[in-house]
């Protein structure tokens, strides 16, 4: 274990360090059993086993971001319950399993953002109840209507950065909920007729810094 004869810890923030690997033994035992933010920044991580936050059961904050993780196992998930914030950003993640949001019914916040290669599949979303979903900079060149229609509670979609030209008609449709879209620094000049169509609760509309 990390950390022994701390008792009963609640956050856990471990930045530039070079753990490398995750396994059972990372987090093991009872002190981890009320942990419910733990954050691992910089830390050289290219491989987590299934289990190894088998003992974070009261995990609502999990934050893997600038890191060396080419995958993510759904069962690496299977243990977290209670997560309601999830953080892969700054990874090399360049596909993620279609059901690993299945794990954590409960999810509201995911950050996808800076994995260049990423390639989700259509139905990633499907039965979620995310409030926030980000994915900028991972070269979009339109926006993800299909992904994002599966994501019917959410209020804020990120896709600042990325490479869109055009929004679409319909472009969000489906999406009752949401209140604040981020586009800007696209390469966007073009917003076709009923781009926002059924979006009665938008109030911000983010389109900064493109060809408009």
């Amino acid at each position: 274990s990390m950390m022994e004869n701390y008792g009963q810890i609640s956050f856990v923030l471990i930045r530039e360090s070079t753990l490398g690997v995750l396994d059972e033994s990372s987090f093991f035992g009872s002190d981890y059993s009320e942990v419910s933010t733990l954050t691992l920044q910089k830390c050289d991580i290219a491989e987590i086993s299934a289990t190894a936050f088998k003992s974070l059961l009261r995990l609502e904050k999990l934050s893997l971001n600038d890191n060396h993780l080419k995958e993510f196992s759904k069962e690496t998930l299977s243990h977290l319950p209670e997560l309601k914030w999830l953080d892969l950003s700054f990874n090399q993640l360049e596909t993620l399993p279609v059901d690993l949001l299945g794990e954590v019914p409960d999810l509201e916040r995911i950050d996808l953002s800076y994995n260049k290669d990423l390639k989700l599949e259509e139905e990633f979303f499907a039965n979620t109840k995310l409030e926030r979903i980000s994915l900028q900079d991972i070269r979009l060149k339109e926006v993800p209507s299909k992904l994002l229609s599966y994501a019917t509670k959410v209020h804020l979609i990120g896709l600042n950065q990325n490479e869109i030209t055009s929004i679409k008609t319909h472009a969000f449709l489906g999406l009752p909920n949401l209140t604040e879209i981020e586009l800007a620094s696209n390469e966007i000049s073009e917003i076709q007729e009923g781009a926002f169509e059924g979006l009665l609760k938008l109030k911000n509309l983010d389109l900064r810094n493109n060809k408009l």
